[in-house]
This record gives structure tokens, C-alpha cells and sequence, in this order.
């Protein structure tokens, strides 16, 4: 049947507080890496991160041991007693000599008697150690607890970071960075001035968080999140910026007081993938604008403007105010798998992962049964990846699928058929 487990891909995860995976990237070879909050993987003692074989069985040589963690020394605690804490995972990239890219939320506690915060991103090497000569000092700010949830890596090497960071002289830049291929802070990259914080800002004051990127052939780099204005340019939820840091102008630009994206107060975009054509399907919490829908799935021509010849209606208000995309994958053939907190209750049937045609109306020969259910409070899935033979893997915190047991993680045939 279309949509049906791959029975050659089973692995297991061991959970520490029921958010299972975040985030997952494929390799060349085939192999999986899957990030998180977890302590085992495929049978592994693994934290947060983990290498998976193309049968889903854990890859013994990939270890980060404790990368994943630091060590403080709590402040009720007796004198030199340490404790240590996990680094949950929010963002992979994957380099192309293998290296991995992390993306965490870090964590802020006492040490040596004064106060430390872990890394907010590091770099793995092929093996799954850390790298020690990736750095990201330039995004330790004093009193902040920074969480980065989207990493790209451009062409030249340099990376592109985004989440709830604070960076620069005070602190004042925020939501987007990029750094050197060392770690260090790109000076030639900068976020334009605004009355308190440079970069992303909720009006002129409340700092935003940015949270989602995507890279364009032309050097330009798009993102999302829940802004208002860039520096003081009125700029609503997506952006794109020049290679250079500066707002590019004319991106979806307001017209009548209203953005050409037509995503009113409220939108969360969650991911966003560049078609050949210029075009950005983007996937998130979207209020629509005039009907305020809220939408799961949109796709912008190359200037932000909503593209009317694709369809938003799947999904759409499935789950009420909660309905989100939180992941998308873009096939070669130009149809988008979505993943997320989506649902269609008339047949066909989907639940949670679904793949749309080049218009945006459901693919029905990807069928994906009675999709995620389970235990968790949220069970669904967070993330979505494409093999490079067009199987699809999905990630989050299900564990069942199609009434088989899976657990949080899972490959779908690219035709439907079981393998």
C-alpha cells in the first residue's frame, strides 16, 4: 500500500522528557542523523545526536559521547560538586567534507564562581567528535540563555546561523548571524541599525527571534520569524537579506499598510525551500490574510508576493489555532512533503505527513494511512528529509505509524510501495 513503512528501516529511541527528535538530516551514503532530546538511539548510548544506518540500526562509529552536554557547578551545591547538563538539539547542517553543524539550546549556570553558558552551536567531525577548532565565542552574551534553530551553509564555507541569538557590541544584534567557517563572527555580515536592537525586531523595541533560513543561488539569504521590522525598515514575518546583511527592499514589500505575503499578525513560518524558479514554498503557523485561516503550507514568487496558483487549503485550520507545518522537503519533480501538525479527516485520509503536487493541492498517491498516533501529548512529526534515492524520512515524537510501531523515527518508500 502507498505510504507504507519501509520494514527495511527500524530502529528505537529512548526519550528524556517525551520531545523525542527535532531535526534530521540525510547523507550521500544513505545514512541519517537525527537530533534532539534523547539518551539512546538504535540500541546506542547516544546524546541528542546520532548517526543511523540505512536499516535504521545505530552507526557505532559516530560518537559524540558528552558533546552533546556541559558541566556546571550549581550554586546550592556543596563546593566543587558538578553537575551535568544535556544540550537538546534544534538544528543540523551537514558540510560537504562531513562535518556536522549543531544547533542547541544552551544552557546558563555557574562555574569557577562565575556564570557560563554552554555553546549555542558546535561542530562535529565526520566521526562524531568535536571539533576543536570551531569556536562561536562572538555569540556568548552576558545573562542570556541563546537558542539556535537553523544553521545553512553557504557555497564559500561561511554558515548561516539563526534562532533567539544576541550578538556584537552590547549585544544589540540579533536573530541572524553568520560566522566563518572557525566559528568566529563574519564582520562583513550586518544587520542594519534599529532604535534599540539591530536586526529582526517586534515593533521598534521587543527582539525577535528568528526561525527559519533558507540560501538563494544569488548569494541572498531568506528568513522568517515573528518580526515586524528589520533595522527601520517595516518588513512582516519573511525577509530577504543581501549577501551583505542589509534588508533587500523589494521583498515582500507593504502595499497599503498590508505585506504582499499576505500573512497577518500571529504567522510563525517554520521552514522555507527555494525552488529552481525562485519561488519559496514555506511551511509554518500561518494566519492568511483577509480570511485569517490559519494555514499550514504557502508558496511567495521570487519578489514575496503570495503565489495565487497554489493551493493553502490543505490542512487548513485542521488542528484550529495549532495547525503548523514544522518541516518540508522539496522533490526534485517540484512536488513538497509536509510534515506536522496537519490533518485531513475526509478520505483520502492524511495525518501529519503528507506530500502536495506542484499546486499545492494533496498528492493522493502518497498515502500515508492513519499517519502518526500515540501516547504523547503532541505526538507528530517535527521534521522531514529526502534520501538522495527520494525515500522520505520523517522524525519527531510519534510511535506508532499507520497502527505499526515506530519510533520517532521512520523512511517512507518514495512510491508507497513497502520495501
Amino acid at each position: 500500500m502507498a505510504g507504507d513503512l519501509d520494514r527495511g528501516f527500524d530502529t528505537t529511541v529512548t526519550s528524556r522528557d517525551g520531545e523525542v527528535i527535532n531535526v534530521v538530516v540525510t547523507q550521500p551514503d544513505g545514512r541519517v542523523i537525527v537530533g534532539g532530546d534523547f539518551e539512546s538511539f538504535g540500541r546506542c548510548a547516544r546524546r541528542n545526536v546520532a548517526r543511523v544506518n540505512p536499516d535504521g540500526s545505530c552507526d557505532a562509529s559516530f560518537d559524540p559521547g558528552l558533546a552533546l552536554t556541559d558541566v556546571f557547578e550549581p550554586n546550592h551545591l556543596p563546593p566543587g560538586v558538578r553537575t551535568r547538563r544535556s544540550l537538546a538539539v534544534y538544528a543540523l547542517a551537514l558540510q560537504p567534507d562531513g562535518k556536522v553543524l549543531v544547533g542547541v539550546q544552551a544552557i546558563r549556570g555557574p562555574r569557577s564562581g562565575v556564570s557560563a553558558v554552554s555553546s549555542v552551536i558546535l561542530r562535529l567531525e565526520a566521526d562524531g567528535t568535536r571539533d576543536p577548532s570551531f569556536d562561536d565565542a562572538g555569540l556568548d552574551v552576558p545573562a542570556t540563555e541563546p537558542r539556535v534553530t537553523a544553521i545553512a551553509v553557504q557555497p564559500d564555507g561561511k554558515i548561516v546561523a539563526a534562532g533567539d541569538i544576541r550578538y556584537g557590541v552590547n549585544g544589540k544584534r540579533t536573530g541572524v548571524a553568520r560566522l566563518n567557517a572557525d566559528g568566529s563572527l563574519d564582520p562583513s555580515f550586518t544587520l542594519p541599525s534599529g532604535f534599540f536592537w539591530d536586526g529582526p525586531t517586534l515593533g521598534s523595541s521587543s527582539r525577535s527571534a528568528v526561525s527559519a533560513v533558507a540560501l538563494q543561488g544569488d548569494g541572498k539569504i531568506v528568513i522568517a520569524g515573528t518580526f515586524s521590522e528589520i533595522g527601520s525598515t517595516a518588513v512582516s514575518t519573511i525577509a530577504r537579506l543581501d549577501a551583505d546583511g542589509s534588508v533587500d527592499t523589494a521583498f515582500n514589500v507593504n502595499q497599503a499598510g498590508l505585506p504582499v505575503s499576505r500573512f497577518a499578525f500571529g504567522t510563525a513560518i517554520n521552514a522555507i525551500v527555494v525552488q529552481g524558479d525562485g519561488k519559496l514554498v514555506v511551511g509554518g503557523g500561518m494566519y492568511d490574510y483577509p480570511d485569517d485561516a490559519r494555514i499550514a503550507v504557502a508558496r511567495l514568487d521570487a519578489d514575496g508576493r503570495r503565489d495565487a496558483g497554489f493551493s493553502t487549503a490543505f490542512g487548513a485550520n485542521s488542528f484550529g489555532s495549532n495547525t503548523a507545518a514544522f518541516g518540508l522537503a522539496l522533490q526534485g519533480d517540484g512536488k513538497v512533503v509536509v510534515a506536522g501538525r496537519v490533518q485531513r479527516t475526509t478520505a483520502p485520509v492524511r495525518h501529519s505527513i503528507a506530500r502536495l503536487n506542484t499546486d499545492g493541492t494533496l498528492d493522493a498517491s502518497f498515502d500515508t494511512g492513519s499517519g502518526m498516533a500515540g501516547h504523547r501529548r503532541q505526538n507528530g512529526v517535527n521534521a522531514v528529509a529526502l534520501q538522495a534515492g527520494g525515500k522520505v524520512v520523517v522524525a519527531g515524537n510519534f510511535d506508532t505509524f499507520d497502527g505499526a510501531t515506530a519510533e520517532g523515527l521512520l523512511q517512507l518508500d518514495q512510491n508507497g510501495s513497502r520495501d
